[in-house]
């Protein structure tokens, strides 16, 4: 996913729904590293858990995605197709 997929509008609702999900938990998880400087262990929980979340969904998330077939051009080594 690049970033012209996240703002031209033409993503999927799935697309949407993980961009979504995934600025959440990475909004959690800034706030979370923020506050563990204050020593606190809510936030090192949230941390911890909003980290692992974002691992568990970017996983499902490439495990999940077909792989696009290589553009046919020049620069295209005969190998890989």
């Amino acid at each position: 996913m690049s970033r012209s997929d996240l703002y031209d509008g033409s993503g999927t609702t799935v697309k949407k729904v993980f961009v979504t999900v995934a600025t959440t938990l990475g909004v959690a998880a800034l706030a979370a590293a923020v506050a563990l400087v204050g020593d606190s262990g809510a936030a090192l929980g949230v941390f911890f858990f909003a980290t692992a979340a974002l691992w568990l969904i970017a996983t499902l998330r490439h495990a999940f995605t077909v792989a696009p077939e290589p553009v046919p051009d020049r620069d295209t080594h005969e190998v890989i197709r």
